[in-house]
């Protein structure tokens, strides 16, 4: 398993349906499955064990339900991944969607079929669990200063990607949140950034869009999408760089 990547979980008892998450699910390459199940023993021991970042939990699994894990996962110290809960029984129990909500915080609810849903929804999902994953994480801080004299820091491993700016002796830092910040600095000094913080950057084309690789959560080509939602057409000589 590749540790770069974010880790998510399939805890549902139709084959189907995990099938069909894992299918969306492959078009967003900073994400990987590290376990899809039907039994709530191996789903218990697969939370205990790796601690995926995303789970997809369905309230019916055999050998129990997926209240059983979200009650375990309010023992865990140091674990809060972004949960994602669906349900076909809401005509029959109501009192679901009142009990997830209030006493498991869980991030998304959905009532079953799920498959448009996530269709429609898993761009906005995915960088909403993204940015949760990353809010938890204690990093080293950059100090920049904007083209207004503002001193700013930020977490430079929340750096979707540097882009050229109108004034070629400017540079934007776009951040997963969608904030920008406009700097003076030479491509040089953003290499420089990126060197100093051991992140993993690659140009998409001529030197206009600087990308952290973490931070793409789908590819088709010539095109690749960022966390914060922007798509970066990539050069034909570049497209390898980011299928590795």
């Amino acid at each position: 398993m590749n540790e770069e990547r974010l880790k998510y979980m399939i805890v549902e008892d139709v084959d189907e349906v995990r099938h069909a998450i894992i299918q969306r699910m492959k078009m967003y390459t900073a994400w990987e499955c590290s376990c899809d199940t039907a039994y709530f023993e191996i789903a218990l021991k697969h939370l205990n064990e790796h601690k995926p970042e995303l789970l997809f939990l369905d309230y019916s699994i055999l050998g129990g339900n997926s209240f059983m894990l979200l009650e375990h996962l309010l023992q865990v110290q140091d674990y809060d991944p972004y949960i994602i809960f669906f349900t076909g029984y809401m005509s029959d129990q109501p009192e679901i969607a009142e009990q997830i909500l209030n006493k498991y915080h869980v991030d998304k609810f959905l009532n079953k079929p799920i498959f448009q849903k996530l269709t429609n929804q898993l761009d906005s999902i995915l960088a909403e669990a993204f940015l949760k994953n990353n809010s938890k994480k204690i990093n080293q801080f950059l100090w920049i200063e904007t083209i207004e004299k503002l001193m700013i820091q930020i977490n430079p491993e929340l750096i979707t990607c540097f882009y050229q700016s109108i004034n070629p002796r400017y540079k934007v830092i776009l951040l997963v949140t969608g904030v920008e910040y406009e700097i003076k600095a030479s491509w040089s000094d953003c290499e420089k950034i990126v060197v100093s913080f051991n992140l993993n950057f690659e140009y998409a084309n001529s030197r206009y869009y600087y990308i952290n690789k973490k931070h793409i959560i789908k590819k088709k080509r010539p095109f690749l999408w960022l966390t914060d939602g922007k798509k970066v057409e990539v050069t034909k000589e570049k497209w390898n760089k980011f299928i590795a």
